[in-house]
């Protein structure tokens, strides 16, 4: 748990330095925490970056920050406390809203110290798998499922989300 923490502390750090506007959890984590758990390797952040990013290199800021400060990199990933972290920039519109409007939450209600976690919604996971830039694979439908059974996804919201990338 220490790991997780260290790493939703190191988010709120890159927030505060202005390095990113914002992010949220999304992938398999953010299913795991909903609904239940699954495998992964990674955590996926998917962030919006503060400024102006260079559009062929728009996570350039975040980069040179982990650099400046001694983060190491294993292939996609950045290892922060041991976890890898796959840093994605928000692709679409759709994904720019899925993380605007994250849950967000103290991580450890135990903790007076906890740091918060920021969770992409459940119809809001759903909509990014089902949309073209989306990579609508096996393994997300089985996530979606998971989710849908679980009763977390509000279908009127999904329709509406995903008729919107549509037009």
């Amino acid at each position: 748990m220490g790991q997780f923490r260290d790493v939703l502390l190191l988010l709120s750090r890159l927030k505060s330095d202005g390095v990113i506007h914002d992010y949220a959890i999304g992938g398999a984590v953010a299913v795991s925490l909903w609904a239940e758990p699954v495998a992964t390797q990674d955590l996926d952040v998917i962030v919006t970056i503060a400024g102006d990013a260079h559009p062929l290199d728009p996570l350039r800021p975040l980069l040179d920050w982990f650099n400046q400060h001694g983060q190491r990199f294993e292939g996609e990933h950045v290892l922060i406390a041991g976890v890898p972290v796959q840093f994605l920039l928000a692709w679409s519109s759709l994904v720019q809203e899925a993380v605007a409007t994250a849950s967000e939450t103290v991580y450890d209600p135990a903790d007076s110290e906890s740091p918060t976690i920021r969770l992409i919604q459940p119809t809001y996971l759903v909509a990014m798998w089902q949309t073209d830039q989306g990579a609508d694979t096996p393994r997300r439908r089985e996530r979606a499922a998971r989710l849908r059974e679980a009763g977390l996804v509000d279908e009127a919201l999904l329709t509406e989300l995903v008729s919107r990338t549509r037009t």
